[in-house]
């Protein structure tokens, strides 16, 4: 459209476009800051966009700022498809897009150690808890001697162990069978 008419205003989006692009390629340095190759391609990403404004854009709104006359938009059209800042932006975008393209490889990369981590963290603590709860269990079907001497059961069998009702069963009621349930 700036092309056509030469009106400044058109260019506002232009503009907001190339100061979005810049604070968009600071917080994607800051982002990879702890890859220094990556810092790298950033500088010069960033180098290649500023020669693509430089050698398209720039140089295409001066030329089209001092067209005044029918003729003169057709030259400068012919002009503006001369300038090559195509060429350029296209290097531009394949270094974005190679950008992306490895953070996503190390995104990846990530995410498996991570996971590996994770599962071996399980793996050692189910199996601490696994012992415990095995060695637990040991323990409280073990317990029958000190419920026996101090409660024999307890007021109303609270303190009535797994243990102490075999034995009860068995040995003090004669019930075989149940004990041996």
């Amino acid at each position: 459209a700036f092309a056509l008419r030469g009106e400044d205003s058109i260019l506002d989006a232009y503009t907001a476009a190339m100061d979005q692009a810049r604070q968009s390629l600071d917080r994607l340095q800051t982002l990879v800051s702890d890859n220094p190759a990556q810092v790298e391609s950033i500088i010069e990403t960033r180098r290649l966009l500023e020669d693509w404004q430089q050698a398209s854009p720039e140089r295409f709104i001066e030329a089209r700022r001092r067209v005044t006359t029918d003729a003169q938009v057709v030259d400068f059209l012919a002009f503006y498809r001369s300038i090559g800042g195509a060429e350029i932006f296209a290097v531009f975008k394949e270094r974005i897009e190679a950008v992306i393209a490895l953070e996503e490889a190390l995104l990846v990369q990530r995410s498996d150690a991570s996971n590996a981590a994770i599962a071996t963290t399980y793996l050692l603590v189910g199996g601490g808890i696994a012992l415990a709860l095995i060695l637990s269990v040991a323990g409280s079907m073990l317990a029958f001697d000190q419920f026996y001497i101090i409660a024999h059961g307890g007021p109303r069998n609270s303190t009535l162990t797994a243990v102490y009702w075999i034995f009860n069963s068995s040995f003090v009621s004669f019930r075989m069978g149940y004990g041996s349930a």
